[in-house]
């Protein structure tokens, strides 16, 4: 994640953060590709917690 961050956002402006990546999208009124970082981490985290309950939480009597 460190050298994604150092390296990936030296060469390509690549923002691994929703709201880092956002400012500059609304600044430059291009907000093509936006979804992608909000929508993926709601459905990530809506994943995680469906696994984590479903298969990970033990069961309770």
């Amino acid at each position: 994640v460190f050298v994604d961050a150092l390296v990936g956002g030296g060469l390509t402006g690549a923002a691994m953060n929703p709201a880092r990546a956002f400012g500059p999208a609304i600044v430059s009124a291009d907000l093509h590709g936006q979804a992608v970082w909000w929508i993926g981490p709601l459905l990530g985290a809506a994943a995680a917690g469906w696994l984590w309950r479903t298969v990970l939480l033990p069961k309770q009597r």
